[in-house]
């Protein structure tokens, strides 16, 4: 099974437009507000170890449940089940995960990023349903959108070394030419000083007569 760390990491990643609200225990389950909101929970309370992961989305006073055994809220403990009657809560109940898996953290990813995406609940239920091997769909699916997260972290890989080397030695014979061509004409000034009619362009000649 995933941790929570992992789920973490993944939302760290992967836009969710800010419905993506976090991590949690049972116990520990936040005031969403009147939402748009989304959460993963572990039934299991803060002070034990991780048992299985749910997903509980808030929208006014709708409540959004998925587990991936299909059940409702009411089947958890009373943490959850009391968090869920607050809502007018409609849940999955379709039994997607095989009882021998632990791949229900890929479920609650998926179905977040499938609602970030406009996608509804029928629309991820069908999804789900005709995908074939859901479970081995889900962890495909979440992995593969994690992969292409971390690629966009990468150097473009067109700024590979040869071209920056390239690069670096194009630059550096820039700015020596410059330099060198700035001191030689600093060296012709030096040697060739400029006489007034010089700079007069031969307008102006001494042996021309002054008209009164």
């Amino acid at each position: 099974m995933i941790s929570k760390f992992d789920i973490q990491e993944f939302f760290s990643l992967v836009n969710t437009n800010s419905l993506f609200r976090g991590v949690f225990a049972s116990d520990q389950i936040p005031d969403l507000g009147p939402g748009p909101g989304l959460i993963i929970v572990n039934t299991a309370t803060s002070s034990t170890s991780g048992e299985h992961w749910i997903v509980i989305g808030v929208d006014n006073d709708l409540l959004y449940f998925f587990d991936s055994f299909g059940l409702p809220p009411t089947k958890f403990n009373s943490y959850i089940s009391s968090f869920a009657s607050r809502y007018h809560c409609y849940y999955n109940d379709v039994r997607f995960q095989d009882f021998k898996t632990e791949v229900c953290g890929y479920y609650t990813i998926f179905v977040i990023v499938r609602i970030v995406e406009g996608r509804s609940h029928w629309d991820i239920r069908r999804e789900l349903e005709e995908c074939g091997n859901s479970d081995n769909y889900v962890e495909q699916q979440v992995k593969g959108i994690y992969q292409k997260a971390v690629e966009r972290l990468k150097v473009p890989s067109c700024i590979d070394s040869d071209r920056f080397v390239s690069l670096f030695l194009l630059f550096f014979y820039i700015i020596f030419y410059f330099v060198f061509s700035t001191v030689q004409m600093i060296k012709w000034v030096q040697f060739n000083p400029c006489t007034y009619s010089d700079l007069n362009y031969g307008i102006y000649d001494d042996n021309m007569m002054d008209i009164d």
